[in-house]
């Protein structure tokens, strides 16, 4: 059930940014843009998934968390 109620606030704060891109990367203090919208499930090496909240690539190539 926590999970469920995960992925909703996941798709929330995703429907955020992409609406709201360029003014969300100035409320956190980034000034470049958003250039694609990163899967946020991992798998490592022993077979465990983590998850992030939110990652993205931006115009100079470097990831936002």
């Amino acid at each position: 059930m926590v999970r469920k109620i995960h992925k909703i606030y996941d798709v929330i704060l995703k429907i955020i940014i992409l609406a709201y891109s360029v003014e969300f990367l100035k409320y956190i203090g980034e000034e470049r843009e958003i250039v694609e919208i990163l899967k946020t499930e991992i798998s490592t090496l022993n077979g465990k998934t983590r998850f992030l909240d939110f990652l993205c690539r931006l115009e100079d190539d470097t990831l936002c968390l």
